[in-house]
This record gives structure tokens, sequence and C-alpha cells, in this order.
């Protein structure tokens, strides 16, 4: 077993030993600068005194996010802020015998130089949006550079104005970025604008009445339903008897129809951005009028087929006489 009587002499004799030889505890005073602005870097030192040959530091903030050290482990070292208010700096220092604590103190302000870009969250392609830096701390001679990714999602009115007017270029993710320089400083941040395909020109095309009747005349209107708006509207004949349309505004068109069956017309619409691919196709059937008629004609003419005023075999001669018999031959 152990004698702790002969421990405690031990002790006793080392610290007897090391006041003879005039050995003093470690000591700091660790400075830092006075004010720093977020951002900016600065120096703080322990000034150590007796430190010993086996002395250890360590550098700490409070609040842990008010700012990192370079090498919280060194006696000097830098220190930079990264948000507004008081840092408190401690240092500890130890010299395998003796600890020591004491700290220093630096007011953050926050002069540094930022951007916060905001830009449209969606556009269609070929449509404009305003994108803005938003700048912090920037004085009169700060320089800006707007730039897009990928290099073909779009283009930009002033590229080096603090606010202008994006254009998307083509669907998908635009991913917009702001660089901002004042001499001293750079400022670099980014957003994101998704674009869409520009939206086609829709169309619908009607016929009234429904269905249109011989010898009366039909109206065809052809109008823009979808988000785009069509400023052109056209309407024409696919399929039937060459009918002449009367274009009376645009989109809206008549015609009289001379003949029973089957009529197609199409429309188009078409935008400053966008026009319709395919055209929209409306098919329908042109009847006889209700009163009969017979003939599928207007004025009572003949239908496709007829034979016009042909008399049947068992009627009068039109003028009601008859045909004389024919004389016979005397025996």
């Amino acid at each position: 077993m152990i004698n702790k009587s002969l421990i405690r002499l031990h002790y006793l004799l080392a610290v007897a030993l090391t006041v003879a030889a005039g050995c003093t505890a470690i000591t700091i005073e660790p400075t830092c600068p006075n004010e720093l602005n977020v951002g900016e870097s600065g120096s703080v030192q322990a000034n150590v005194r007796n430190p010993g040959a086996i002395a250890e530091y360590l550098w700490e903030v409070f609040p842990a996010d008010a700012g990192t050290f370079a090498s919280a482990t060194s006696p000097d070292t830098t220190f930079e802020p990264a948000k507004e208010g008081e840092a408190i700096i401690r240092l500890t220092a130890s010299d395998g015998l003796y600890q020591v604590v004491s700290q220093c103190s630096t007011l953050v302000g926050d002069t540094a130089l930022r951007v916060q870009p905001s830009c449209p969250n969606e556009l269609s392609v070929g449509e404009p949006g305003s994108v803005q830096a938003n700048p912090e701390n920037a004085g009169d001679a700060t320089e800006y550079l707007w730039e897009v990714s990928p290099a073909d999602a779009g283009t930009f009115a002033n590229a080096s104005a603090p606010d202008t007017t994006f254009e998307a270029g083509q669907p998908g993710e635009a991913v917009i970025t702001v660089t901002a320089t004042d001499g001293t400083s750079q400022a670099v941040d980014q957003c994101v604008t998704n674009v869409s395909a520009v939206a086609g020109v829709v169309v619908e095309l009607a016929v009234s009445p429904n269905p249109p009747v011989v010898g009366q005349e039909a109206t065809l209107t052809c109008t823009s339903v979808g988000a785009v708006e069509a400023v052109v509207l056209a309407i024409a004949e696919v399929d039937g008897d060459g009918i002449e349309l009367n274009v009376e505004v645009a989109g809206i068109a008549t015609f009289t129809p001379t003949l029973a069956g089957d009529l197609t017309f199409s429309c188009i619409g078409a935008s400053l951005t966008a026009e319709q691919t395919d055209p929209l196709l409306l098919t329908f059937s042109v009847e006889q009028p209700p009163d009969g008629g017979g003939d599928g004609t207007a004025d009572g003419g003949t239908d496709r087929g007829d034979k016009g005023d042909e008399t049947p075999p068992d009627e009068e001669p039109s003028d009601g006489g008859r045909t004389p018999p024919r004389p016979r031959s005397l025996p």
C-alpha cells in the first residue's frame, strides 16, 4: 500500500523547490480590437508572462456564433466577427501547474457590403421579369454584374444595374447570380427562377345555327379562351364545296350554304409570343329547310342527281293536248 504521508512529503518538497527557484505562475492579459465590422478580421494577443515550456491556450467567443478564430490554440491569432453586437473574447491558459482565464471584448458593427437578390419564382419563355440586387452598405461607387446559368437561360436588359429586367430564354431552372463590388470588398448571392414553355393560344370554334340550313345565313365564331390572348383569329374552309366566307371582324365569318352535306372549317389563333400549332377543326352537317322543298336548294332548283323538268311517262304533255293518231293506209 502506498504511504500517503510519503506522497504529501514529495509534493511539499516540489513546492519548496519551485519557490526557492523563484518560479511564478503563468499570467495573461488578452487584448482584442475595440471595434470591428462583420467580415473584417482583427488581431488578438494573449500577452502571456511566465508561460513555461508546456503552456497551452484556448480562445473562445461568446455568444458562440459571434465569430471565429484563425487558430483557437495559439497565443496570438486573428478573430473575424460574424454578426453585430458585443463579442466577449475569452482566453484560457495553462502551464501544467496553473490555469488562468481572462477576457476582452470587441464591439462589432455591420458595414459589410451584402446583396440579397430577388427574382420571379416563375416565368414563361419570352416573358420579362424584374430582378433586384437589394444591396446593403453599398456606396455610390459600387459596381454590379448579373449573370445567369445556363448561359442561354435568358438575358438581362442591363447586366450592370442594381435593378434590371430578366427575360427568360428557355424552359428549365434559371440560376440568377449578382456580384457587387465596392473596391474593397465583394458580395455574391443568387436566386432561382423556374421557366416554363410559353403557353399556346387556345381557341374555340362554333357555328350558329347548329346545324346550318340550306339557303339560310350561318355564322362561324372563333374565340380565344386560353391564358394567352390571341390577337389574330383566322377562319378558313378545309373541306366543302367552296363556300364563300364573309369575314365581318376578326374571328367572325358568315356564309350561306347552297347544298346539304358535311362542311369542315378551321380556326388558327396567334398571339405576340405564340401560335397554335395545329388549327382547330369543326365539322358539321348542313340540312335541308324544315318545310321540305325536296329539291335541296334555296330557290327550289335541283339537288345533286335530280333530272330537272323531266315529265313522268304517265303524265300529259305540259300543254294539255293529245297526240293525233297516225293515218291508216286504204286497202
